[in-house]
């Protein structure tokens, strides 16, 4: 009986001692005295220093990562970043644009390249949680110096190519040349990149750039006229010539169309192995608005192409290109109307469907004239009234008319029929046969001055 008691007590105090383990362990962290780390930020001459921390709450799965990434942040935070006078971003300062974006985009640029540090200590409460990092400062200057050295090699093989092309008449080979690269030194745009070239002291960020923008301002495009005039409602085009500015023809530069009629359109385009280009205006319509064609080097394409980061993307969009500009000047519409208008088979003398079109018309851009010589279209109306018939109605004849016309748009050049349509059963009612005829050429004339015109202007201009 005492057996069984003193093994009961012994099995006793190993479940309180096991308990008493688990408990130690579980607040072990707790536990442990804060470091002085945690409220006082060391200092060092040889290390960065990166400390971090997350709340529990906030990240209650992955409160050691947020501190982490907290951590490095703050210890990039110590690499200080000095844009130097002879750097690219130093001369898009000038303009005080992008420099906050640019900095933001470096101090990313910093975080990336952080490598080979050590984790010092942590600790952690029941809320929170601390990381301690420290980067040595020999090392990390020791490695940037090899990526400096690596990226400046890559940068100047392209410049050397981009001149290359250059020599050789290949534009748009040379500027993804220079476009490749900036982009091999962005992560360095900040420092001047000192380097030798062909005996030379060069600064490697500018010369790639400058390049860039050099070549740029050496393409020249040129219309065939200084104002394109057209007809309204014709079709046209218009030549460009794309080339350098001694003249010499470029082939395969990227160009943007911007033709602007009532709407805008845009094209992307590319110089033929002439170094020409011909641009499709299209059909043009009355000009009561401003209407052009602007055409300019594709800078977009050539970034696409290249297949950069955004950085290089924004460097590279504070160089404008100057674009052609050529204004549409439409020119207004010749036409002879011949127009026979009949009652019960005698001629009119007065011209209702004639006098109704030209102020239709007219109020589209097109002008009436006398002379074929001086047309561009010829409109042909054949228009009869007959009578039909005598009602009577509270003790009043009203007499009635029906009229029938066809309205025919021809090209004076060509012949070919343009527009037809025609006015059916138009019906006039008056007093007398003559006024109900009269009645009947009122209502179709402003059928003719609104939708018959509406409905040609439509099809012509469209």
């Amino acid at each position: 009986m005492m057996r069984i008691f003193t093994i009961g007590l012994c099995l006793f105090f190993v479940a309180c001692t096991s308990a008493k383990k688990t408990e130690s362990a579980d607040n072990k962290s707790e536990n442990k005295t804060m470091p002085e780390w945690v409220n006082i930020r060391p200092i060092s001459t040889e290390y960065y220093i990166g400390i971090g921390s997350a709340s529990k709450k906030n990240f209650p799965s992955d409160f050691r990562e947020a501190a982490r990434k907290n951590a490095l942040n703050n210890l990039a935070g110590e690499i200080s970043v000095t844009i130097s006078s002879q750097s690219v971003l130093s001369q898009l300062e000038t303009d005080n644009k992008y420099k906050e974006d640019f900095q933001q985009n470096i101090r990313v640029n910093v975080n990336q390249q952080i490598e080979g540090f050590d984790e010092v200590d942590t600790y952690e409460s029941k809320d929170f949680y601390w990381t301690y990092y420290r980067l040595s400062k020999a090392d990390y200057l020791e490695r940037k110096l090899k990526q400096v050295k690596d990226a400046v090699n890559q940068g100047k093989d392209f410049l050397i190519k981009a001149r290359e092309y250059k020599n050789l008449m290949r534009y748009k080979e040379a500027l993804l040349a220079y476009i490749s690269g900036i982009d091999k030194i962005t992560a360095y745009l900040d420092q001047s990149l000192e380097t030798d070239l062909d005996g030379q002291k060069i600064y490697l960020g500018n010369e790639l750039f400058n390049g860039y923008r050099s070549l740029l301002n050496q393409i020249v495009i040129d219309a065939e006229v200084e104002v394109y005039r057209i007809k309204m409602g014709n079709s046209g085009s218009i030549k460009f010539s794309v080339k350098t500015s001694d003249g010499k023809a470029l082939v395969g530069i990227p160009i943007t169309v911007e033709v602007k009629k009532r709407l805008h359109s845009y094209s992307d385009m590319v110089s033929d192995a002439s170094g020409m280009l011909t641009v499709d205006i299209g059909k043009v319509s009355r000009q009561t608005v401003e209407q052009y064609i602007n055409v300019q080097v594709n800078i977009k394409q050539l970034i696409k192409e290249a297949s950069v980061g955004s950085v290089v993307t924004k460097v590279l969009g504070t160089v404008n290109t100057s674009p052609e500009k050529i204004n549409i000047e439409v020119q207004p519409v010749f036409v002879l109307i011949k127009s026979v208008e009949k009652n019960n088979g005698q001629t009119l003398s007065k011209t209702m469907l004639d006098l109704a079109l030209r102020e239709g018309l007219a109020a589209n851009g097109f002008i009436a004239v006398s002379a074929i010589e001086k047309a561009d279209l010829i409109v042909e109306i054949s228009a009869e009234s007959t009578d039909a018939g005598v009602v009577s109605e509270m003790n009043t004849q009203f007499y009635s008319s029906t009229l029938n016309a066809i309205v025919v748009f021809k090209n004076k050049s060509t012949s070919n029929e343009i527009f037809q349509t025609g006015l059916h059963s138009i019906k006039g009612a008056q007093l007398s046969f003559e006024k109900a005829s009269e009645d009947a050429y009122i209502k179709a004339s402003k059928k003719m001055k609104l939708s018959v015109v509406d409905d040609f202007v439509k099809v012509y201009s469209e």
